[in-house]
């Protein structure tokens, strides 16, 4: 029934040939069909409704320029070096390996994330932070080569309950949920929070009306490193989490960012070292 729902679905795309020719310059690496059956897994109800939230994508990534934003170094989305190293300390994140299902795993860290002082002195504001979130998917979708899904570790740490009840925190959280959802359906593996205080259950009964059921059922709250630790042991391989959470993983944008790229053996280096010294890189290390 799905498999006929999406040919069906296929034969409206192609009977607009505007719409196809948008469908194939914005699904990058994606196949035809599976990007479609995204959309048809996201509204399993209605083929209508799958159809219009894939008209709606496909127009919001040409406006947004979504193929080209994939294609940014990091530092361009914020306007500048130092906006990026100010977020990147607000929030440390990264690639930190792939789980036991081949999938890759990015963590995220929430706890020093603060709106309301991002661009008090850093200038980074909202807008940069929904626009690099937007961008951090399309990476990700990348590092898939634009099939299949991710897995989320988002680390609350230290968040306390002001930050939950910031209007700008509040804007920012609803902003990247909404997004993910319209934009990015089926990509979600499994959405692991850990180190989530008391409160934060509360606080994600709020932010769940944004996310689709289907999603919500993916995600895990958890305590403390008793609670996840066995967890996360059974999704991937401990010694990935970074260093501050007991594994080996020093946390950096390689296998994100489109200026860095990748050698042997998961190394990653900046394309403007040469050849020459990438061998001497390898052989020293």
């Amino acid at each position: 029934e799905e498999q006929t729902r999406a040919d069906q679905l296929a034969e409206e795309v192609r009977a607009n040939a505007e719409l196809l020719a948008a469908v194939n310059q914005v699904r990058q690496g994606e196949t035809f069909e599976a990007f479609l059956m995204r959309f048809i897994r996201a509204r399993p109800d209605s083929e209508s409704k799958a159809l219009a939230m894939l008209e709606e994508d496909v127009k919001w990534r040409e406006e947004e320029g979504i193929v080209q934003l994939s294609q940014t170094p990091a530092a361009d989305v914020f306007g500048g070096d130092a906006q990026l190293a100010a977020y990147c300390k607000m929030q440390p994140h990264g690639i930190i390996g792939r789980d036991q299902l081949g999938r890759p795993v990015v963590y995220k860290g929430y706890g020093a994330f603060r709106m309301w002082d991002a661009a008090r002195p850093s200038g980074v504001e909202l807008a940069h932070c929904i626009r690099y979130n937007e961008w951090l998917n399309e990476r990700m979708c990348a590092a898939i080569g634009h099939q299949g899904q991710w897995t989320t570790v988002v680390d609350v740490q230290g968040t306390g309950l002001g930050q939950c009840l910031s209007k700008q925190q509040f804007a920012f959280t609803k902003a990247i949920v909404e997004s993910d959802a319209s934009h990015y359906p089926e990509r979600c593996g499994q959405i692991f929070v850990i180190n989530a205080p008391r409160f934060f259950s509360g606080t994600f009964g709020l932010i769940a009306r944004w996310i689709p059921e289907k999603t919500r059922y993916k995600v895990q709250i958890l305590a403390g490193p008793d609670k996840w630790g066995p967890i996360l042991a059974e999704c991937f391989d401990p010694s990935l989490l970074p260093v501050e959470l007991g594994g080996a993983k020093e946390l950096t944008l390689q296998g994100l960012c489109p200026s860095l790229q990748m050698v042997e053996e998961q190394k990653f280096v900046d394309p403007a070292i040469s050849n020459v010294e990438v061998k001497e890189a390898e052989v020293n290390n």
